[in-house]
């Protein structure tokens, strides 16, 4: 549930409504419901106890969450959230993902290329500043973004903190979210793949589960652990109890609970039916060059693993849509709603907006996904192909990147010697000339110029053997002779190019219009919303930090109850049942330490909590501020809560902290982090 960047294909612009739903939701620090905790949970938390939740929380860049376990900066998250670190170390000597990873000592802890954590420090409602802005203002929206640039640099000069002014309900409220930046980020421990993910792609989503999903992270400052003795979690020993309240502080990326209908059925139309075409074939190509095995493997293993959970995820939200209960339930919110409204002009144009811009959405939907070459050298003609159409008008009239200096550095760099990975460039083109001939049809000119008669798989390997691209000396000559070259160049590939971004340039123009209108409109939606709600509800999810909550509790599906946790007897009677094939292969070391293991340990477990992609390593805590989980998944059931909040069967999936100290002592040997963390 992590928020990978694989499918952010198109920018989506809609609108950022509050939302009226039921317990728990997710809710912003400085406006939880603290009377509804009391009179339904009996707990009132206090300022204290909430601002240690916020401090002691992170968000890693890799799209996940995560938190403080220890007064020396050592953070808990999952292993899928710092599996783009893990990967990125390891090699075929030295396979970490394979084999997992301890540092034993700080001194071994291995640097996480480019990971930061980031800790919320500080709220500052700026809502006054923004709106007085936009008011009388010829642009009101551009006044708005002036006045939050110029909030963003004066709060950030004075805190010497990284701050983001959030919006919040549509713009109803603006926020500034001042960060501290942790930019030395280390690993500690990360188990085997096969014990993080056991089951593999098959269990994703699913539940009951048995996968210890969980890594350790270090932050550093000036070379030395960080001290996070001011704010940290401690550990739970037992871990989380039935029908206990947990809170899960994280990172929830986006939702979309109260779009307008005529949005929705774009999503349930279109958008989610072609991304799931799109990343398919995708899926495919990455399987088969992965099946090389070694470095191959390695290179795409981050990205295979993000498409195949976002084909779940997306296929998930798909029959969310789909499904009855659930479009009716939508119907009926969005029907009291503008009863709620009355006659209120602006909603009603609003509405009527948003079944405008679906008309222009499913027109521009196809050709801008599917109009497309991947890969490092599919980029490379594209970018050449932009470069040539610039340079074919006026210097002054170009974009100021295809001016001066900026220019002479791009050439520079399309001029460079590249090794291009050709197996995984054929894979690539491959995906893309199949879903252009069942998206685009045969008559289209990208198909008939990149395919022709020919199979997409025999086309990609015509276009790979055909163009000279590959060569740093044909594209620093092709890039001296200018426009005329460029654009009159006959390389198979850039041709293909020219297409692509000549023919994507409408549709793309369309959906950034409708866009435009979605974003006015859905903010008349959000202040209405706000108007008649105020904020009694939580504003839609923002990949900022949310407080949610719930009890650990199963649910009946069909004629069956799931239980609310499972045990380590489960793990070795899921593998064998499965004849230890994978992905139900148990790691060698766990196999050797099955004696010494107490297999009635709860491993995983599943609560009521409110949650979404981004929430991936959040911790699961109690009311006494202990750690006694760690947040991985969400039932198949939760996929649709993207659009709808069904407490009746959707479940957050956690790791339970007591099964994780067992792995750790038992089959790890993890003795000095075991210490750390307080376990005995």
């Amino acid at each position: 549930m992590s928020l990978a960047p694989l499918i952010a294909l198109i920018a989506l612009a809609a609108p950022a409504p509050i939302v009226t739903a039921p317990d728990p939701g997710m809710w912003t620090f400085d406006n939880l419901p603290l009377e509804h905790l009391k009179q339904v949970y009996g707990f009132e938390p206090t300022r204290a106890w909430i601002n240690h939740v916020r401090l002691a929380s992170v968000r890693i860049s890799s799209g996940g969450s995560g938190s403080f376990v220890s007064p020396n900066g050592l953070v808990l998250t999952n292993h899928h959230v710092a599996l783009e670190y893990i990967n990125g170390m390891s090699s075929p000597a030295n396979d970490y993902v394979t084999n997992g990873f301890h540092a034993r000592r700080h001194a071994q802890e291995r640097k996480c290329k480019d990971a930061t954590l980031r800790q919320l420090v500080s709220m500052t409602d700026v809502t006054a500043e923004v709106e007085k802005a936009g008011k009388g203002a010829t642009d009101p929206a551009r006044a708005r973004a002036n006045a939050i640039g110029e909030i963003t640099a004066r709060l950030s000069n004075e805190t010497e903190l990284t701050v983001d002014v959030v919006t919040l309900y549509g713009g109803a409220q603006y926020v500034a979210y001042a960060y501290k930046i942790y930019d030395d980020v280390r690993l500690v421990f990360a188990p085997e793949l096969r014990a993080a993910a056991f089951g593999g792609d098959l269990d994703n989503f699913c539940y009951p589960r048995w996968c210890l999903d969980v890594a350790f992270l270090r932050a550093y400052e000036n070379g030395k652990p960080a001290d996070t003795s001011a704010h940290y979690f401690r550990w739970s020993g037992s871990g989380a109890k039935r029908d206990e309240l947990v809170f899960v502080s994280g990172n929830p990326g986006s939702t979309a609970r109260l779009w307008p209908q005529a949005r929705l059925e774009h999503e349930r139309d279109v958008y989610n039916p072609g991304l799931l075409e799109l990343l398919g074939r995708r899926e495919q190509a990455l399987s088969r060059y992965a099946a090389l095995g070694g470095n191959q493997k390695i290179k795409v293993l981050d990205e295979l693993f993000g498409i195949r959970n976002s084909l779940k995820a997306i296929g998930g939200e798909l029959d969310g849509l789909r499904n009855a209960r659930i479009w009716s339930r939508k119907q009926a919110e969005e029907k009291a709603f503008l009863k709620a409204a009355g006659e209120d002009a602006e909603v009603e144009k609003a509405m009527a907006t948003y079944v405008r811009t679906r008309a222009m959405r499913n027109q521009a939907f196809v050709p801008l996904v599917f109009l497309r070459i991947d890969g490092e050298l599919g980029g490379l003609a594209r970018a050449i192909a932009r470069l040539g159409s610039a340079l074919a008008s006026d210097e002054a009239s170009r974009p100021a990147n295809y001016r001066g200096a900026s220019l002479k550095q791009m050439m520079s760099n399309l001029a460079e010697e590249i090794e291009f990975d050709l197996p995984l460039e054929r894979e690539r083109i491959s995906a893309n000339l199949d879903n252009a001939v069942k998206m685009l049809g045969k008559d289209s000119d990208y198909v008939k110029v990149a395919v022709g008669n020919l199979k997409p798989r025999a086309a990609a390997d015509r276009l790979l053997s055909t163009t000279r691209l590959t060569e740093a000396t044909f594209r620093e000559k092709l890039l001296k002779g200018g426009a005329e070259a460029i654009n009159g160049s006959t390389d198979p590939l850039l041709v293909l190019a020219r297409i692509v971004e000549s023919q994507r340039r409408g549709p793309a123009a369309l959906w950034g219009e409708a866009g435009n209108l979605e974003a006015a409109a859905g903010t008349s939606l959000a202040q209405a919303r706000f108007r008649i709600f105020g904020k009694t509800s939580y504003p839609d999810a923002t990949f900022t930090l949310r407080l949610s909550y719930g009890t650990c509790k199963g649910y009946d599906l069909g004629t069956t109850r799931v239980p609310w946790k499972t045990t380590l007897y489960g793990l070795f009677g899921r593998g064998a049942s499965m004849n230890h094939e994978e992905p139900f292969d148990i790691p060698a070391r766990w196999e050797k330490a099955k004696p010494f293991l107490d297999l009635a340990t709860p491993y995983n477990f599943v609560n009521t909590v409110d949650s979404t992609g981004g929430n991936s390593g959040s911790p699961c805590i109690n009311k006494n501020l202990e750690i006694v989980g760690v947040l991985f998944d969400g039932n198949i059931q939760s996929l649709p809560n993207r659009y709808l909040y069904l407490d009746d069967v959707c479940r957050s999936v956690c790791v339970h902290s007591a099964g994780i100290a067992h792995a750790l002592e038992r089959v790890y040997g993890a003795y000095g982090l075991l210490a750390e963390l307080s376990i005995k």
